[in-house]
């Protein structure tokens, strides 16, 4: 994909750096709102592995905006749940379990749907090569 981009004149390195500037001035701004908005102080651990699951929420999405938007709302949703859940009479640590629990099965489902489409393919590229 660079190469295209560089075959029509677009200066890659530029573009790579303006990402990378966009990219940072965005977590600064979700760093504060959750230092400012969301706790209002800095706690140590606040993140609390959320920056995992932002990982999480790229791959299972498929880098792909609309599945890192189904992904994000579902992981969302988890941890509204957990939230929810905390005023109940429920252990903490169950609670606290909501969203990582989440994360994993959806990983694993990710993976076996990927493993399922590579071997797809394969068996369409042998049956394409037989005689």
């Amino acid at each position: 994909m660079p190469d295209a981009a560089q075959s029509v004149g677009i200066d890659i390195r530029r573009v790579r750096y303006q990402a990378l500037v966009a990219s940072g001035f965005c977590a600064a701004l979700g760093g504060l709102y959750l230092s400012m908005g969301y706790l209002s102080i800095f706690q140590a651990n606040m993140t609390a592995g959320r920056g995992f699951i932002a990982l999480a929420v790229i791959f299972l999405g498929n880098r792909n905006p609309i599945g890192a938007l189904i992904a994000a709302l579902i992981f969302g949703t988890a941890s509204a749940l957990g939230t929810r859940l905390g005023t109940m009479a429920i252990p903490p640590q169950f609670v606290e379990m909501i969203p990582p629990a989440v994360t994993i099965a959806a990983l694993i489902i990710y993976n076996i749907r990927r493993r399922a489409r590579i071997n797809a393919a394969a068996r369409r590229f042998q049956e394409q090569t037989a005689p």
